[in-house]
Formats: C-alpha cells, structure tokens, sequence
C-alpha cells in the first residue's frame, strides 16, 4: 500500500490502516496486513486479540497469516486468544459470507477458553426469529450461562426468550445449563 511503504505519499500508518480496513471487506490480503498492523502496532495501538482476528479472517488464504497467528499467540495469554476468536467470529457474522459453521467454530473456541461475550453471542444466534438456528432451548441456555457471573444483559436476555417458552422447555434449558457446567468446571 502506498501510504503503508511512503511511495508516491508520505509514510502515514493511520492513512494505509484506514484503506486497508476498507478494503478486507473484499481483499485478504489487507485483512493480513491489518493483522501486521495491529501486531506491531503500526497506525493503531498494539492489540494481539486483533491482530489474531485479521490473521484469522485472511487466512488460509493468505500463506503467512496462518504462520503468523500461530506465532502471536506464543505472545497471548488464554483470554486473548478468547478475545481473538470472538471478535473473529463477531466479524464473520457481521459478513454472513461463510454461513454459520465457522461463526458457531469460532465461538465455540472462545467459549472454551472462558469467554462470556462468545456464549452470550451463541444465544443470539439461536434466538433470532431470522436465524435458520433458531433454537429458544439453547438460546437460554447460553444466555444462562453468560450471565452466570451476574451480567445484566445476559440475564435480561434469558428473561425475554424465558417469556416465550414453555415450562417443560426451560426446564430442559436448565438442565443443559447444569450438565454443559458440570462437564465445563475448571
């Protein structure tokens, strides 16, 4: 990119981040170096989660992301690495290009790894009326289990779809919620 390289404009990071990030909405190769960008923190603040996230959205299309993002998380800790695949997983389902297999992948990774945001995420999946994984059972469960540290937003959620449901049905949510923390305690 000119402005990343100084050719023809002057070296300017903050110019070439924001045509890069315009242009990975069609170019894999800007979501890898948005990811570049973000590990050396080159135009915006050093930010790993991220930079995971653009070597994820471009890869494996682009060679050196899949070998770069292997190589950051030697860097992350288990809840950045969390953070990437949900914010992954946020901008896959903010394209709705690739289908729901690899939102629910990259949610499930980061549910693994304890992220709250990535299980409440899971529940508005399955509780929109749009959505072909419309499912009211799993969306309070995972609302359930989002909000089991108290998050408001969470909780407010599993209310509303709790509305909706019938008394067998949320009993079954609730047993998912306490076998999925049985099988889950750390």
């Amino acid at each position: 990119m000119k402005f990343e390289e100084g050719i023809l404009f002057s070296q300017d990071y903050k110019e070439a981040f924001k045509w890069y990030r315009k242009a990975a909405e069609q170019n894999k190769r800007a979501r890898f170096r948005l990811g570049v960008m973000y590990a050396k923190g080159l135009g915006v603040p050093q930010d790993y989660s991220r930079a995971h996230m653009w070597f994820g959205a471009a890869d494996p299309d682009v060679k050196e992301a899949g070998k770069s993002r292997r190589l950051i998380e030697t860097a992350m800790n288990p809840s950045q690495i969390a953070e990437a695949e949900c914010l992954l997983g946020e901008w896959l389902y903010s394209r709705r290009a690739l289908g729901y297999r690899d939102i629910i992948w990259c949610y499930e990774k980061a549910i693994g790894r304890g992220c709250k945001r990535a299980q409440f995420n899971m529940g508005l999946l399955h509780s929109q009326e749009t959505a072909v994984l419309r499912n009211d059972v799993l969306a309070h469960m995972w609302f359930s289990l989002a909000g089991s540290d108290g998050n408001e937003i969470s909780i407010k959620a599993r209310d509303a779809i709790e509305k909706i449901m019938t008394p067998p049905k949320i009993a079954q949510a609730k047993d998912l919620v306490r076998g999925w923390m049985m099988k889950n305690q750390k």
